[in-house]
Parts: C-alpha cells; structure tokens; sequence
C-alpha cells in the first residue's frame, strides 16, 4: 500500500468576533472536547481553548477546519526535543 504523501498547504487562522475561527492548512485534529482542541498543521500543533468549544466543520480532504464557541485563547505548541541516550535522560 503506497502511503500518501503530503505536501505543504498555506496555513492561516482566521478569528471572527472570539466565537468563530477558520483554519486552513490542518493535518489532523488530535483531540477536542467542550474546553480545548488541539489540532496537528504544517506549522506545528495548535491548541484553541475555551468555554463551549465545537469542532463545526472539518475537511481533511483540503486541510480546513472551522471551530465555534467561547474562544479565550490560541497556543502554538513545539515538540519537545528527544533526548540522545538513556543515561543522559536519568541525570538530568
């Protein structure tokens, strides 16, 4: 089975009146529930939180995604780097 390869799409946030966002660029939405969603995108993960969050639409055929409810705040979130070695995992 050949695995599909992606490739990179413009990535933009949209935020209209704190209730509404439109995200494009989106790989995969990881979790969500009523307080947070966290989304994987091309730019890293993104976590959108707040009060009555509804994931309102979502295509993963192009990529966007339109989010509802009581939006409070909006965080890009990097990969922690791995660790090289056990021992160096142990001592710090």
């Amino acid at each position: 089975m050949q695995e599909k390869e992606w490739e990179a799409r413009p990535h933009t946030v949209v935020l209209k009146d704190r209730s509404e966002v439109s995200i494009t660029g989106v790989r995969a939405v990881d979790r969500y529930d009523e307080f947070e969603v966290s989304l994987s995108t091309d730019l890293g993960s993104l976590v959108l939180g707040g009060k009555q969050i509804k994931v309102s639409e979502l295509s993963v055929d192009s990529g966007e995604v339109r989010v509802s409810g009581n939006i409070e705040y909006r965080q890009y979130v990097e990969k922690a780097p791995k660790e090289k070695g056990f021992l160096k995992g142990l001592l710090r």
